[in-house]
Parts: structure tokens; sequence; C-alpha cells
């Protein structure tokens, strides 16, 4: 195999777990405590390569499937075989889709807005930009 065609594998399997785990409703870390919304890849939206692992933009719970207003998003790691939480909306995200790593920055879009979370300092506030339709 050449390098190219390991680095597209490499880049595909986090696609082809999308697909599947996205649509085959909860998959859980694999915790025996109950579910919370950042517990298990529930409706994913989107996948992000990152060195190690995938980021998974999500919503939603085991129990439920949120609404555009409920705020039920958030985002997952998968490392070394698990899935682990990485950044829990906290009635911030809704529905999470598109993400991107910038500057030690992540940059994810919402239904009207891009929300931006700081990689260095996780306890700081994201910031918000809006988009407003014409």
């Amino acid at each position: 195999m050449t390098k190219t065609t390991i680095k597209s594998a490499a880049l595909l399997l986090p696609l082809s777990l999308s697909l599947i785990l996205g649509t085959a409703g909860c998959v859980s870390t694999g915790s025996s405590q109950p579910q919370t919304q950042a517990a298990a890849l529930c409706f994913n939206e989107s996948i992000l390569p990152v060195p190690g692992g995938f980021l998974a933009s999500n919503f939603g719970s085991a129990s439920q499937t949120p609404q555009d207003d409920e705020y039920k998003g958030y985002i997952l790691r998968y490392q070394d075989g698990s899935l682990q939480p990485f950044i829990d909306g906290k009635g911030r995200l809704n529905r999470p889709s598109a993400m991107a790593i910038y500057k030690d920055q992540l940059f994810v879009t919402e239904k009207n807005e891009l929300v931006i979370y700081d990689l260095v300092h996780k306890g700081k506030a994201p910031q918000s930009i809006k988009f407003y339709a014409s």
C-alpha cells in the first residue's frame, strides 16, 4: 500500500463510523453509569480527524431526540478504542454540525451561528458569531 492509500483509508474510517453509528442510535462510551447527553454517540452530524482519533459532533441522548431549541448538543473524542466527552454543550450547543481546528481553537457550526472554543483554556466561555437570514 502506498502512503496515499493508507492516508485515504485513515480518513475514510471515521467517515464510515459516522455513517454507521450516526444512524444506529446511541452507542455508549462503555460506562456502567447512566448515560448523560455527553456519554453516547447518538445522532452524529460530523467527524473531524485529529491526531490519535477523531472528534464527533452529536446531539440527543439515549432517551430522546431533541428539537432545534433544546440545546442537547455535544462533542465526543474517539481515542484508544473508546469514546470520551470532549465538549459538553452545557446548554450552548444545539445540533453541532461541521467542525474545524485552527490555532488552538475548535470552530463548530450551528444552525445560524459559529461557536468557537478555546482548546488551550477549556474552561473559557465559547465565542459566538451569529448569522442571520437575509
